[in-house]
């Protein structure tokens, strides 16, 4: 139990620390999203992971902020495919698990399976960024190397980390 509230307070100064540092900082949004994303990667224990944002004009994803994934697997989902976890989060306005991508409905059978075992993620959860009016604002995703689910704390931290982003970026458009 020590060592599970050491590594909670540990995450909570890491969420403290970025928020603050996004309000001062606020104006350069890709660097501020960028660890924003970090902070993501470090509390779930991925390797990877982005983040993309609705674009208003066109309502596709843009992606922003990345860490760890080749030109490929970037190009690949550049273009919004419905075969993603981030893709099914937007529409569904819900976080998306993916504890194996070789046996999700979501990937077995799609292209984007062959490109994400090329980029060696084996999981994924997407989380969406919710304006407080409801509005989706983007999407961030962290990827494992392994077959996994995230633990309670992770999902309850992410979901922390995912509201700091949405209401950072709220505050962006306004």
């Amino acid at each position: 139990i020590l060592e599970h509230s050491a590594a909670d307070l540990k995450a909570m100064r890491r969420l403290n620390e970025i928020g603050t540092r996004c309000a001062r900082d606020g104006d350069d949004i890709p660097r501020c999203l960028q660890e924003l994303l970090d902070v993501a990667i470090e509390i779930s224990g991925a390797q990877k992971g982005n983040i993309q944002i609705v674009d208003r004009n066109t309502s596709r994803l843009t992606m922003i902020a990345e860490h760890g994934f080749q030109p490929a697997f970037l190009g690949f989902f550049a273009d919004e495919t419905p075969f993603s976890a981030c893709g099914k989060a937007i529409e569904t306005q819900q976080r998306v698990i993916v504890e194996d991508v070789r046996q999700s409905a979501l990937f077995v059978g799609a292209p984007s399976l062959r490109v994400l075992l090329d980029a060696n993620v084996l999981a994924v959860q997407s989380t969406p960024l919710i304006s407080s009016a409801g509005h989706v604002l983007g999407v961030i995703s962290t990827h494992f190397e392994n077959p996994r689910r995230p633990s309670e704390q992770e999902i309850r931290l992410m979901d922390l980390l995912a509201r700091q982003a949405a209401d950072y970026l709220e505050r962006k458009r306004v």
